[in-house]
């Protein structure tokens, strides 16, 4: 017999497991979170980057008015081009927050502009509801007499 019968009744679908319900929600969860984080790990590495190229420790002191800057703010110092590169504590701080609030304006975006939910989720849904149609259909094969 035909796998999905084109008559009046609708065809029988198995309700998923857990397990199963679990899994599609992972998929779900992680197809619209996948994004963001990229998103969120590339503003914060573009920002610890300018802010290693671009802000020396002579700017830093003249901003903080002191004479040198704290040995437990300093995570590590490398010469480069002519001057020394400083990462502190304070630049992965402000890295961090314009990397939040950037991530959390993709997730808004995500969420309420329908062409870039559509860009985003159609691969996904699409495929959730064929793995689910295939299944139900190995359901029905599989019940069917021979």
């Amino acid at each position: 017999g035909p796998v999905c019968p084109h008559g009046s009744e609708p065809p029988d679908v198995t309700p998923l497991s857990r397990r199963a319900r679990v899994n599609v929600v992972l998929v779900l969860f992680v197809s619209r979170v996948a994004p963001v984080l990229l998103v969120t790990g590339s503003v914060f590495a573009l920002y610890v980057g300018f802010g290693l190229l671009t802000v020396r420790e002579d700017t830093i002191l003249q901003w903080i008015t002191d004479e040198s800057l704290a040995d437990a703010d300093v995570l590590w110092r490398a010469s480069w081009g002519g001057g020394e590169m400083v990462l502190t504590r304070q630049l992965l701080y402000v890295a961090t927050v314009i990397a939040s609030v950037s991530g959390l304006q993709f997730a808004v975006s995500i969420t309420t502009d329908p062409v870039t939910r559509e860009l985003l989720a159609t691969d996904v849904t699409t495929e959730i509801r064929e793995a689910v149609a295939t299944r139900a259909a190995y359901l029905h094969l599989r019940r069917a007499p021979d």
